[in-house]
């Protein structure tokens, strides 16, 4: 579920403006910057919310990153692949033989396709 991960993580860090700390926009200062400690405590914050929202076994990969854009950028690299063809053939498998159950209401019918529409459209802008 990189993705709608991804999606939600952008959304609350840009919401608390510290979504420069994992797109590199806001870049790290040399030591000897007087901003230096300021950046670091923002970025150490910032990866704790990333290893927060983490499965454990996932977390567990990862907990050695020097920076959150690092940390960001080996997650991107792990798991954001956009050419999962496979995920892609299974999401399609799921769309074809999706079929509304006789105890499932219209509205979670249609939830479950439009879940399914959003994530093939990730992989397939």
């Amino acid at each position: 579920n990189y993705f709608p991960w991804a999606r939600a993580v952008i959304i609350a860090l840009r919401g608390c403006s510290k979504l420069g700390y994992v797109n590199g926009e806001i870049a790290k200062p040399n030591a000897s910057d007087p901003n230096f400690l300021d950046w670091e405590m923002n970025d150490n914050n910032v990866m704790t919310w990333l290893f927060n929202s983490m499965d454990p076994s996932i977390y567990d990969i990862f907990p050695y990153s020097e920076t959150t854009r690092d940390l960001w950028t080996a997650l991107k690299e792990m798991y954001g692949h956009a050419d999962n063809s496979s995920r892609i053939f299974e999401i399609q498998q799921e769309l074809v033989n999706i079929v509304q159950a006789p105890n499932q209401s219209f509205t979670e019918h249609y939830g479950n396709m439009k879940r399914k529409w959003d994530e093939l459209r990730q992989y397939r802008p």
